[in-house]
């Protein structure tokens, strides 16, 4: 038997082995701990900041791992405040005024540091305004956007049951209802958001109710963004015959580096209207929401240079008389032609059998559907070729194609309400779930979490979670995902990105309905 002195000199050893490591850590250059601080945080797609969530939410766990993380030590305090400040989250009205307080309070002391310029993004998520407390609000939003010099990406997702209120800032009476609403002189041209889209905004992601009046606002706003690269513009609602007669009159907005747009599509003549009023000459990047027609017209005008192109929707293409009108098959096909550099397609099920596209470029075909073959399944290659044979006809030339990916998915009867993310679908899946993160011939299967469900994605596309072709064992060993019902009950390791090269995950499908 060893003897105690044996046993307290390993123990000496370890401590000292645990020492050197601490020591080596603490010591590391601040970019290097800023790399690895980045790596524990749970990526920001499986993260929901809404309040609806329990305490358990993925953002909520990795917002304590950020304040924990200023705790290790003061040898990595710098990089540790770095990722706790860069990326904002506004979720209660009070945490306006309070963090406007924090900054003044920071730039003013020698102790602590101005932490002004750490702050990247800063995001307002279902954040009801006190009609009461508007001025006060709009002046601590002014002071934050003001000071905040390195700010990249803006965000505003206004709460949908509270409506926006007309009430101008510095004249008294303007608006004296009582309750809560969204303000609308967030997006206004002399608003508090003109001063970061004129300097350093290259990010902004703005949903709010469609109407005329809005536009108007928001058209008057970005004549001011002449810097962003990436622009998302949603609706909450969009408000019944309503005209664009005024946002079609009004002077183009130049948008010399945009990049990267998403936009509404849910209006006929909204496409037009983005087509002859926006000037995107860099435009590669084009996410159509809830589009309700075939825009030709902002095809024509936008789609040129265009590497990427989604549209997405919620509903089938066919059915319902009072539906929207189906892209015809000739109008697919013609995708290629006007838009020629296209790389990534991403459709719903177009409903008219295989395409005949014709594209030098095009390397990644999706289309989101309600069903596969599940006879196919059991062989990567076998699942792949049957995708591509169901989407694409003999006669097409796509020499560059790599994939070609069914998404399952549900598509909802056309009278019933939806929301751009759910279960059954979200626009940034395809992106997330890129096609070449596995190979063609390959047997894994990457699980991806997403707040509300989990995709699985294969060789031949992916799917998600409670799908009913999708039949997964309950989950038995820590790590493996959990079904959504779990989701809001448990912390353990249910946000993880797993991957699985088992053959039998194949057989776990079901047959087809």
């Amino acid at each position: 038997m060893p003897s105690s002195s044996e046993d307290e000199s390993s123990s000496v050893h370890t401590t000292i082995a645990s020492d050197g490591a601490r020591s080596a850590f603490l010591h590391l250059p601040d970019e290097i701990l800023l790399q690895i601080f980045r790596e524990i945080l749970f990526p920001r797609y499986e993260c929901d900041p809404s309040i609806l969530h329990v305490g358990h939410s993925p953002w909520l766990e990795t917002l304590r791992t950020k304040k924990a993380l200023t705790l290790v030590s003061k040898a990595v305090l710098g990089p540790a405040r770095t990722i706790l400040y860069e990326d904002i989250v506004l979720r209660r009205m009070g945490q306006i005024p309070a963090l406007a307080r924090t900054l003044k309070a920071t730039r003013e002391s020698a102790l602590y540091g101005d932490v002004t310029h750490l702050i990247r993004s800063i995001r307002i998520d279902h954040c009801p305004i006190l009609v009461s407390c508007t001025q006060a609000i709009y002046d601590s939003l002014n002071v934050i956007l003001r000071r905040c010099s390195q700010l990249r990406s803006f965000s505003y997702h206004p709460h949908r049951e509270f409506p926006f209120s007309d009430y101008v800032v510095g004249e008294p009476g303007a608006f004296t209802a009582e309750g809560f609403s969204s303000p609308m002189w967030l997006i206004t041209r002399y608003g508090p958001l003109q001063h970061p889209l004129s300097s350093s905004l290259r990010s902004l992601d703005l949903a709010i109710p469609f109407s005329q009046k809005t536009l108007i606002g928001v058209h008057d706003l970005l004549g001011s963004a002449s810097a962003l690269t990436s622009l998302k513009l949603s609706a909450t609602s969009i408000e019944r015959h309503f005209s664009l007669r005024g946002p079609m009159n009004m002077p183009i907005v130049q948008f010399p580096y945009l990049t990267k747009l998403t936009i509404e599509g849910g209006h006929p003549d909204l496409p037009d209207y983005f087509a002859s009023r926006w000037h995107m000459p860099r435009l590669t990047e084009l996410t159509l929401l809830k589009c309700t027609g075939y825009p030709a017209a902002l095809f024509r005008a936008h789609g040129a240079h265009l590497t990427f192109l989604h549209i997405y929707f919620l509903h089938l293409w066919v059915g319902d008389r009072d539906a929207i009108a189906s892209f015809s098959k000739e109008q697919i096909e013609n995708l290629p032609r006007i838009c020629p550099a296209l790389v990534h397609l991403v459709i719903p099920d177009p409903q008219c059998g295989p395409l005949t596209l014709r594209s030098s470029t095009l390397r990644f075909l999706d289309v989101w559907v309600a069903s596969v073959d599940t006879s196919v399944l059991s062989s990567p290659e076998l699942a792949c070729a049957a995708a591509r044979d169901r989407l694409l006809s003999p006669a097409s030339h796509v020499p560059s194609l790599s994939r070609a990916r069914l998404l399952l998915t549900e598509f909802v009867p056309w009278h019933s309400q939806s929301t751009l993310k759910s279960r059954f679908r979200q626009p940034d899946w395809p992106r997330i779930c890129h096609p070449a993160l596995i190979p063609r011939d390959s047997h894994e299967v990457l699980f991806f979490c997403f707040p509300g469900t989990w995709v699985a994605q294969f060789a031949w596309g992916f799917g998600y979670a409670e799908h009913p072709q999708m039949l997964w064992p309950r989950p038995t060993a820590p790590g493996d995902p959990l079904p959504t019902e779990d989701v809001a009950e448990s912390s353990d390791d249910e946000y993880i990105v797993q991957s699985s090269s088992d053959d039998s995950v194949y057989a776990l499908w079901g047959t087809t309905r």
